[in-house]
């Protein structure tokens, strides 16, 4: 085996090794969408700590100022205290959903739904849809965790898809480059 194979070799194993390990499952704020007439609708939610081993004790989901009005929790899991704030577009300040629970939160592994928000859709034909969430420590406030929602698919529990870490990529990719620069100058 010659020295650039040898190379190439010992830079690409470690690479691919890293895409693997990059796998993340994570917090998962899953949505069902219902349309209750006159542009009012209802987001039920589901989340699911698939990654947080301390717990998810806060969370708060976001909506924006321009597509949403009138929030109202019409919905709060047992053991938790919801409330919601108001979008501003005056402003502009999005409204919030605020989750927060008061026997211990969500453990690894665990799911809980019977959170729902009922709104003033302002989006036109457009469907109500995704949104940005964040994970809090309730002590600190320090952001833990965030993402975007998901659509529930089927009622049945999220499934977590691997990504690939970007150093990961980013390091494959460069591998490739230089293997193929060093081909096209031999």
């Amino acid at each position: 085996m010659s020295v650039k194979r040898k190379i190439s070799s010992f830079f690409a194993v470690p690479c691919v090794a890293l895409l693997y390990s990059g796998a993340a499952s994570a917090i998962v704020v899953e949505y069902e969408v219902s349309d209750l007439g006159s542009s009012v609708y209802q987001y039920d939610y589901r989340i699911t700590n698939d990654d947080m081993v301390q717990g998810l004790e806060e969370f708060a989901i976001f909506f924006d100022s321009s597509l949403y009005s009138d929030l109202a929790v019409t919905g709060t899991a047992v053991g938790w205290d919801s409330v919601v704030y108001q979008p501003d577009p005056s402003l502009p300040d999005d409204g919030l959903l605020d989750g927060l629970s008061m026997v211990g939160g969500l453990r690894l592994g665990e799911s809980i739904d019977g959170f729902s928000v009922s709104f003033t859709w302002l989006g036109g034909a457009l469907l109500p849809a995704t949104q940005f969430f964040s994970v809090y420590d309730p002590s600190t406030f320090d952001v833990l965790a965030s993402g975007v929602t998901a659509e529930s698919s089927d009622g049945g529990d999220p499934v977590a898809v691997p990504e690939p870490a970007s150093v990961a990529l980013f390091a494959l990719g460069l591998v490739g480059l230089i293997s193929s620069r060093r081909r096209y100058f031999k």
